[in-house]
């Protein structure tokens, strides 16, 4: 119970000084899984699919120009990987990885506009493979797989870059983009690597602004 009463101590203190704002968003675009492994599996093509998130942010600002912002989000993240063997065989995997997401980030505000810089760590809480081709081309035997992916990191962290249009005093457009860090292949057999990029774009809602005390002083 104490590290909950610490945290709203804090935020109580901060919006104490600074304007706060609270709401929801929903951002859609495009994201994409890239894999690479130590031992040769043919030329890889990596297409970007459908992708978004969905939350609640919080904003604080702590002076004229700088602002503070922290979120609770929802994200869908797919790729799609393409192999081509000299033997004819062809394989589509499409990868759907589910996260809870916490980004941190500190922003500038240049007139309506605040350009902001962060961290984001994601917790993953489902992930499916989905494999289509076919063996070769004298066989031509088409296959069909979906399956879970054990091999998968729960856990990725990586740079968030956004910016936030303030279109009124409720409605802001936002553009985001996520690059992952962390190596999120967890899998001892074969040395490889998977990491995660996300590019959306779409509208914050604000519910609550609190008063900025000092300006009414």
């Amino acid at each position: 119970m104490k590290l909950p009463t610490i945290l709203t101590l804090f935020l109580i203190n901060l919006t104490t000084y600074g304007q706060s704002n609270l709401g929801v968003k929903l951002n859609l675009g495009i994201s994409r899984v890239t894999s690479k492994f130590d031992y040769k599996t043919g030329p890889q093509k990596f297409t970007l699919m459908p992708s978004g998130q969905l939350g609640l942010f919080y904003n604080l600002d702590i002076s004229d120009k700088s602002v503070l912002g922290t979120e609770l989000l929802f994200l869908q993240i797919e790729g799609m990987e393409k192999y081509k063997y000299p033997d004819g065989s062809i394989m589509f995997i499409r990868r759907n990885l589910s996260y809870i997401g916490l980004p941190v980030y500190y922003g500038y505000k240049i007139k309506k506009v605040i350009v902001n810089v962060g961290f984001q760590f994601n917790y993953n809480i489902r992930r499916r493979e989905q494999w289509k081709g076919r063996y070769d081309a004298s066989q031509d035997i088409p296959f069909d797989w979906d399956t879970s992916i054990p091999y998968l990191d729960n856990y990725d962290y990586g740079i968030k870059a956004g910016m936030i249009f303030n279109r009124n005093e409720k409605f802001e457009i936002e553009g985001n983009y996520y690059h992952g860090l962390n190596n999120i292949w967890n899998s001892n057999p074969h040395q490889g690597m998977w990491k995660a990029q996300q590019l959306t774009i779409g509208l914050r809602y604000k519910f609550f602004t609190s008063k900025d005390k000092k300006n009414q002083e």
